[in-house]
């Protein structure tokens, strides 16, 4: 491998490239260097025994033309002494010489047409448009002179084969021929691949800007969401001290004077107690909020029913006090995700249904399941009050409060909550419902959460 790359070097040191990526010319000149890469050593191999056949076969054209090979492919290869426009002639010279040759010494039927194509071949792909129809002019040059050649026998006393005037005509022009759609194709075929390598590149150019202006966006709200959330959390954090002692303190001063204090103060102070409660409950939403994501949480193993069997647990005391009834179908699935995010989505929506349940009747809860190709799709079905679903309203906007403060209790942070959770499992929730006949919550989350 060492001896390879070492001479690989050496021929790419001796044939430096110029101009820029995008150009015809560039990759024409790129192609002539890999061309010659492989070529160089297997027409070495194959020089060594051409000059043994050759000088048994008394074929001493070809012992000539041996030599003159050896010479041109030194020049081409080693030596950075021609330019590289000049290497590539002296390329297709080597080519359309050794088809003579080979045509003089083993007749029109030999490989000597196999060359003279390829020559046009070799024309086509490292030459532009204007020149490839030299490949034709050579091509004919060459039938020309081992016409003459056929006829009047310059190179040898007895030709080595006799083709009348008509069959070597035919022959000459199915070559001029082939060379003729080659000279015309291939740049055609150049062309377009240039095209659309041109195309490609633009569109990468426009895709890369996008990204730059993409990643530079999420940067910055990145940035802008790192500080709302440091702020949601400092100010919380500040307000949480000054609530709690003020709801302590209201509540040593119902202990200690409401005998002194008439009916309206204490109601005054039971109204200031609620409203601290109600914004520390608020403080404490907002802080959720603003934790989702920030620590990753383990992936766990579990059936549904254990999540749905904690939340029951959690919502014990609400259930008992509006003689709720919950229930599930038999075969909830064992997913893999968050554990701590499914049991606080669900205890989010079973906490919104027994919140929002109807007056006349107790509340009624069906959870269930349906299995999608990638999706776990859960469904929280409740009989409360419902809430207009049109577009305009979107339950999960944090502090979006569907009913006014005195037909239900809310603070319009638990469904948002339950959003955000949801995008960042990678999932969606969306609702269903219509005033007066209950709602339905429905949360779809990948198998692979």
């Amino acid at each position: 491998m060492k001896v390879w790359e070492k001479y690989k070097e050496l021929v790419w040191r001796s044939t430096p490239l110029e101009g820029p990526e995008t150009s015809l010319d560039y990759w024409r000149d790129y192609l002539f260097r890999v061309i010659l890469l492989y070529l160089i050593p297997f027409s070495l191999l194959a020089l060594i025994p051409s000059f043994w056949v050759n000088f048994m076969g008394g074929f001493h054209l070809l012992i000539l033309f041996d030599i003159l090979a050896v010479f041109v492919v030194y020049l081409m290869g080693f030596t950075q002494l021609p330019s590289l426009k000049t290497k590539k002639i002296l390329l297709i010279f080597l080519t359309n010489t050794l088809a003579l040759a080979l045509m003089v010494e083993l007749g029109s039927f030999g490989p000597g047409l196999m060359y003279l194509v390829a020559s046009g071949v070799f024309v086509a792909l490292l030459f532009p448009p204007k020149d490839s129809w030299y490949s034709v002019f050579f091509g004919a040059l060459i039938c020309i002179l081992f016409g003459l050649e056929m006829n009047y026998n310059f190179f040898r006393s007895n030709s080595a084969e006799k083709i009348d005037f008509v069959g070597w005509f035919a022959i000459s022009v199915n070559v001029v021929f082939v060379n003729g759609v080659i000279a015309k194709v291939v740049p055609i075929l150049f062309e377009k691949m240039h095209q659309s390598i041109v195309a490609t590149k633009k569109m990468e150019e426009v895709l890369l800007l996008k990204q730059e202006d993409l990643n530079e966006l999420v940067h910055e709200l990145e940035i802008q969401n790192a500080n709302l959330n440091q702020l949601i959390k400092g100010v919380s954090e500040d307000f949480q001290e000054p609530l709690r002692m003020m709801i302590s303190f209201l509540g040593q001063l119902k202990r200690k004077y409401s005998s002194h204090l008439d009916e309206k103060a204490n109601q005054y102070i039971d109204f200031a107690t609620q409203g601290g409660m109600k914004m520390r409950e608020i403080i404490l939403g907002l802080l959720d909020l603003a934790s989702v994501g920030k620590t990753k949480e383990k992936t766990e193993r579990f059936e549904v029913t254990e999540v749905i069997q904690k939340v029951i647990f959690l919502q014990k005391k609400n259930i008992l006090r509006t003689n709720a009834q919950i229930d599930w179908t038999d075969e909830m699935p064992v997913i893999e995700a968050p554990k701590t995010y499914l049991i606080q989505i669900f205890n989010e929506l079973i906490s919104n249904s027994l919140k929002f349940n109807s007056p006349h009747e107790s509340p009624k809860i069906q959870i269930s399941c349906q299995e999608e190709e990638r999706w776990w799709q859960f469904s929280v079905r409740d009989n409360g009050i419902g809430f207009d679903d049109s577009d305009s309203i979107d339950p999960f906007v944090v502090f979006r409060r569907l009913h006014p403060n005195t037909e239900a209790r809310g603070l319009g942070i638990g469904l948002a909550l339950v959003r955000k959770i949801s995008e960042y499992l990678r999932g969606s929730v969306w609702a269903e419902s219509v005033p007066g006949e209950g709602s339905v919550f429905y949360l779809r989350i990948p198998k692979a959460a």
